[in-house]
């Protein structure tokens, strides 16, 4: 513990040494940070769904091949049903972290950096 101690103070005082003998390209950098992470946050969020055209219906072979193809995975509904709500929850959180950022863009921080 006290060597990991250590590390972190020798750390800590190399940027703070790094710091105080470049300090306009500590700032240089850092503002190259803010704007890369800002561009990150701001940047359109494209979401890509796959629209399907109505598709003819199966003739007698498909649905022949259909059915057989189904009864050898012997799946069970049950397991296909938590499977697909775990697949919902993921796309829900996925909803929740695009509407997040979406958010984010309009922040305090970024509207600081664009004026």
């Amino acid at each position: 513990m006290d060597d990991l101690e250590e590390q972190c103070e020798d750390a800590l005082f190399q940027v703070c040494d790094a710091r105080e003998r470049y300090p306009m390209l500590c700032a240089e950098e850092l503002e190259k940070c803010i704007k890369l992470t800002n561009e990150i946050h701001t940047i359109k969020v494209v979401s890509k769904t796959k629209e399907f055209k109505d598709l003819p219906p199966l003739n007698e072979e498909q649905s022949i091949i259909l059915n057989n193809a189904s009864k050898k995975q012997n799946v069970s509904y049950e397991h296909q049903d938590m499977q697909l709500k775990k697949m919902l929850d993921k796309i829900n959180n996925l909803n929740m972290i695009i509407e997040q950022i979406e958010k984010e863009k309009f922040c305090e921080i970024n509207k600081l950096f664009h004026t």
